[in-house]
């Protein structure tokens, strides 16, 4: 990955600053006490280790900037993924995306991290379509099992096998919603293949 772009909201001197730092070659230019230091130090914060807060002496200060938030953006490092990155997350199995694939990752006040992609990827829909096309002819098959095991009495298995039918169904249709690792658990115990799933809230990127 190259980093492209740096952002501070909130960072000592640096209240609302960016810049693009693409070129091979970076320098800050400028006046004793305009921020150069600032950028570094800040640069530093969002990579260092542990989860502390920002320091009430880094801090910018301002009414407007002290009232602000725990979860808000203090500093952000936008990234251009290269052939070898984007050759990585070809394995996952996501769909195509028409655009330039980015990564963001950035620090809270609270001290907190965030990274995500943007576009978002998003899970391949075939096999999905697929599934669901199948699944559609399978409830005849299934009340017939049900009701071989009311037959019996075996309440808890039948019950069983109507959850888990509803909770894949439910699923199939909705592909990129956030799927659980038990979630993935039920697909696969119900044959459904599920094969490298991408999931994530926009927090985070993951895959099983």
């Amino acid at each position: 990955m190259r980093c492209i772009r740096v952002k501070f909201s909130g960072y000592k001197r640096l209240v609302d600053a960016g810049c693009n730092v693409d070129d091979r070659l970076v320098a800050f230019v400028g006046p004793n006490e305009a921020g150069k230091t600032s950028v570094l130090r800040a640069l530093a914060w969002i990579d260092e280790s542990g989860d502390e807060a920002l320091p009430i002496a880094a801090t910018s200060r301002g009414g407007e900037v002290s009232e602000r938030d725990d979860s808000d953006q203090i500093v952000k490092a936008d990234y251009r993924l290269e052939d070898p990155d984007l050759d990585a997350i070809s394995e996952v199995g996501h769909a195509a995306v028409g655009s330039r694939i980015e990564y963001s990752y950035w620090r809270r006040r609270d001290g907190t991290r965030v990274h995500g992609l943007t576009p978002r990827l998003q899970r391949e829909p075939e096999p999905f379509l697929q599934a669901k096309s199948a699944l559609s002819r399978a409830p005849v098959a299934l009340e017939r099992a049900l009701e071989r095991a009311d037959e019996n009495n075996a309440d808890d298995e039948s019950e069983d096998m109507r959850s888990q039918f509803t909770k894949v169904a439910q699923m199939l249709a909705r592909p990129d919603a956030t799927w659980s690792e038990s979630d993935v658990a039920v697909l696969d115990s119900c044959g459904v293949a599920s094969g490298k799933v991408v999931y994530g809230s926009g927090d985070r990127v993951a895959a099983d």
